[in-house]
């Protein structure tokens, strides 16, 4: 099962700034893991979160040095019911190491992760527009995503391998 997450940045110039992975965890409603910022100019932070074999859980929040990021999308799997997923993202980050936190409705049943991306260049006024998300159960997920001249692309993929993937 793959699952495609794909909102666009808008501005002329996107460039990306850094990239962290915070790891999987399989207890507890919070993951916390540092991501740096290294460039803010007309930055923008993005995270990634999931939460497999989800059953009702969700992730209810995610906050960068202490600042609540906006939700830009969240799908659950509808095939096996097996994974949640969603994407967040924050205008103008906080320069420097600080912390994701990504809070869960639940402590999730099995295994739960995220991830964070910076990049700089984007558009503060709406660093987010549009997006699309897919499904399938084969090693082939496709999605579209309507974009336009100076937008950038950002997708994050969940794959679950039968009972070992993520």
């Amino acid at each position: 099962i793959a699952m495609l997450c794909c909102p666009s940045l808008l501005i002329g110039q996107v460039v990306f700034d850094n990239a962290t992975s915070g790891g999987f965890q399989s207890s507890g409603t919070t993951l916390t893991f540092s991501h740096t910022v290294n460039d803010a100019t007309n930055g923008v932070l993005i995270v990634g979160a999931y939460i497999r074999n989800s059953g009702t859980a969700t992730v209810t929040g995610v906050t960068y040095n202490g600042v609540a990021m906006t939700l830009a999308r969240e799908r659950r799997e509808a095939i096996f019911n097996v994974v949640y997923s969603s994407m967040w993202y924050l205008a103008a980050p906080a320069t420097g190491a600080n912390n994701v936190v990504v809070t869960f409705s639940t402590t999730p049943p099995t295994r739960s992760g995220a991830i964070a991306a910076s990049f700089t260049g984007v558009d503060q006024t709406t660093p987010q527009d549009g997006g699309a998300n897919n499904e399938a159960t084969n090693q082939e997920s496709t999605v579209t995503v309507t974009s336009a001249t100076n937008d950038m692309v950002v997708d994050f993929t969940v794959i679950v391998n039968g009972n070992t993937g993520p």
